[in-house]
């Protein structure tokens, strides 16, 4: 199925953007809208959601011209100051500094 997009390449207009954040911001954390907003309308990683959530409770999105871009921005800002980390990633091993002295 595919869906329409806007001309700025979302699912929904800003207009109807904006009302999803109003609602999102009263649900709780576990809700499901979140999962799905996520995955749809913000096209983020699940394992963001933390950040999300708490970009959209900051409210800096209200003021933006485009919110979608302020959020992701935010989202991003967020998981670092979080330490949230993407679960899928490969690790890179680290040589120990001890054994590249001794030797």
């Amino acid at each position: 199925m595919t869906r329409e997009l806007n001309r700025r390449g979302y699912p929904s207009s800003l207009a109807t953007l904006r009302g999803k954040l109003e609602v999102l911001m009263t649900l709780p954390d576990d809700a499901p809208q979140w999962n799905s907003f996520i995955r749809e309308e913000m096209r983020l990683a699940a394992w963001m959601l933390p950040a999300l959530q708490a970009a959209i409770r900051e409210g800096g999105w209200r003021a933006a011209a485009d919110p979608v871009v302020q959020i992701r921005s935010a989202v991003h800002r967020l998981a670092i100051a979080m330490r949230l980390s993407n679960p899928h990633k490969i690790p890179v091993e680290v040589e120990d500094e001890e054994e590249e002295d001794a030797g």
